[in-house]
């Protein structure tokens, strides 16, 4: 039996700890289980094993666009000409307005994805401004927020948080998706 609807579970890392990966398999299993999920997931894009880039990824409707790129690249892609600079990474504003919208477009849903709550948002206000005002409206029945280790606590005081994954707290990955398949379970 499913649980009321407006948890929030965090999912929390550090930047390349797998908060990404984690979210994809939890979706998968979602959709088997015949959850309407939607939402943002935000894939790294590889280039000879190395992260050159990030895509933002439209959950209900699969459509993927670019949506940024490391600064310090050799050969740096066309970008939008407006760009917003974010640590390492020079992110394309035409892809979070995009992505913002989608957020918008996401709600009611089983399962809500919201890959990553970073920098750009607790820090900046930019981004993915929205995202704060859906989760508090709590219309889902499950939303996993995906957030930086040193971003923890802002996502603590703005949200009562209902379950949270530590990634570093797990010896593998595989730990981590046993117990979270079965948390899952219990929403959708």
């Amino acid at each position: 039996m499913a649980l009321s609807w407006g948890a929030i579970w965090l999912i929390v890392g550090d930047s390349g700890s797998g908060k990404t990966s984690f979210c994809q398999r939890l979706v998968a299993a979602a959709r088997q289980a015949g959850a309407d999920v939607a939402g943002l997931l935000c894939p790294a894009r590889l280039e000879n094993g190395q992260k050159v880039g990030i895509e933002v990824c439209d959950l209900r409707r699969s459509i993927q666009r670019r949506l940024g790129w490391r600064y310090d690249l050799p050969v740096q892609p066309l970008l939008a000409d407006e760009v917003v600079a974010v640590g390492e990474w020079l992110l394309e504003m035409p892809a979070l307005e995009w992505g913002g919208q989608v957020l918008k477009d996401a709600l009611p849903c089983d399962l809500l994805v919201v890959d990553e709550l970073g920098p750009l948002e607790f820090l900046m206000g930019k981004g993915w401004q929205v995202a704060f005002e859906l989760l508090d409206q709590r219309n889902y029945r499950l939303a996993l927020v995906t957030v930086r280790e040193s971003l923890r606590q802002a996502a603590r005081q703005r949200w009562q948080v209902d379950h949270e994954t530590l990634l570093a707290n797990y010896p593998s990955f595989e730990f981590a998706l046993e117990d979270a398949r079965s948390l899952l379970n219990r929403y959708l």
